[in-house]
């Protein structure tokens, strides 16, 4: 029985507290990383969850020489550099800056940073993303990433750097998500 149990706690089915108790643990939240015509929104409320995007903070910046060889721009092109943390039932997942060359979508706002950036950039700009490419990782979290996603400081997470491009091959995202 001991045996099954620790299973179960490493497969995730159950939660352990010391000095309280084994319990069921909550359903994983499952999202699709590769392109999809899904919004973040949709994908979480099929599993039954209430999904939320809050904005940290948007801004035009001048691209630096990052900005410039993942974008493939001019150095001190504008860029929007859009801060943001995803959340599911008021929790946070994901802590993510996304940056997008003004040229291809001037203007982003609050309302577009808060809902689906691709759906907007599709409809208010006409950007259609047609593939992405994901790198990602382990790393711990540093001190910022652990203030938006509620954790302990040097706890590992998944570090997903991520380049859309559209039809052409322009690159139109390049974005860090912790």
């Amino acid at each position: 029985v001991r045996a099954a149990l620790n299973q179960l706690t490493l497969e995730g089915y159950l939660d352990r507290q010391q000095g309280k108790g084994t319990y069921v643990a909550d359903q994983k939240v499952s999202q699709t990383l590769s392109h999809t015509i899904k919004r973040y929104k949709d994908q979480v409320a099929v599993q039954g969850k209430e999904a939320n995007i809050s904005l940290v903070s948007i801004n035009v910046i001048p691209a630096n020489e990052i900005l410039q060889e993942k974008l493939g721009i001019s150095l001190n092109d504008p860029v929007q550099r859009i801060e943001r943390v995803r959340k599911v039932n008021q929790e946070p997942t994901q802590y993510e800056i996304a940056y997008i060359p003004w040229c291809f979508a001037p203007g982003i706002t609050r309302e577009y940073a808060e809902t689906s950036l691709y759906e907007a950039m599709k409809d208010e700009f006409g950007v259609q993303i047609a593939k992405t490419t994901e790198n990602i990782e382990i790393t711990l979290a540093d001190e910022r990433t652990c203030r938006y996603l509620n954790c302990e400081s040097d706890l590992p997470c998944f570090y997903i750097e991520t380049v859309a491009e559209n039809e052409k091959g322009e690159k139109i995202e390049y974005s860090r998500s912790y």
